[in-house]
């Protein structure tokens, strides 16, 4: 996601009564987390999207239906052969 478009999500988020971030470095950067949590701390709820292959290290790992998965870096999961996010592979710890 650009910069812009980011910001753009981030704040159209802190109008609303709770905000919810995936906060695992993936999916939004941190910078917008600490922006979010000095503007929100009260409303801030942190989200994990922390798949089944949490924990494994990198290489291409097969879940029954869910098809395979490849895991890339140490903390990011794609679906194998594809550069498709498929979730992250890191806890919020």
């Amino acid at each position: 996601m650009r910069a812009a478009a980011a910001l753009a999500h981030v704040w159209r988020a802190l109008r609303r009564a709770d905000l919810g971030l995936i906060c695992d470095g993936v999916h939004v950067h941190p910078a917008s987390v600490k922006i979010a949590s000095r503007a929100r701390a009260e409303s801030l709820v942190l989200v994990s999207d922390g798949i089944v292959a949490l924990g494994l290290p990198p290489g291409v790992h097969q879940f029954g239906d869910v098809g395979a998965v490849e895991i890339v870096g140490g903390d990011t999961a794609y679906r194998a052969g594809t550069r498709t996010l498929a979730g992250a592979v890191v806890t919020l710890d």
